[in-house]
């Protein structure tokens, strides 16, 4: 897409669509974390991380939560990231060049293991306080 402000508002909407209509995980691992649940720390869904390509070139990733305090996104990883382990790899190698910190759980352990993932998550963002 040529147009910056149309790749945007592209972009825009479909991180509201997600929102709007989050996988089964998603909505779990929100329930988990929203209304400052956890460490007292404001989280957002779907939140857009943007990075440039070169300096004509804007791109976006959607990042699945994001909290700002911790510059900490977690992604919540589907079926289908087993397929694209790659992609995956190289956008939170992007992200981390940008000064996030990526921290993802599978739909599983989000599910069915609510407690290690709190855990986890606690750890990591005590960790990242620390530095």
């Amino acid at each position: 897409m040529s147009n910056p402000l149309a790749h945007y508002k592209c972009v825009l909407q479909f991180s509201r669509n997600m929102r709007t209509n989050p996988t089964v995980a998603e909505a779990a691992f929100w329930k988990m974390v929203r209304r400052r649940n956890i460490m007292d720390l404001k989280f957002n869904r779907q939140f857009l991380i943007r990075y440039r390509i070169d300096q004509d070139i804007l791109k976006y990733y959607i990042a699945d939560f994001y909290n700002h305090e911790n510059k900490l996104i977690i992604e919540i990883d589907g079926l289908i990231h087993k397929h694209r382990v790659e992609y995956d790899l190289i956008r939170s190698e992007t992200m981390k060049s940008l000064g996030y910190n990526v921290l993802r759980f599978d739909n599983d352990e989000v599910l069915n293991h609510s407690k290690d993932v709190i855990e986890k998550l606690k750890i990591h963002i005590n960790e990242l306080q620390q530095k």
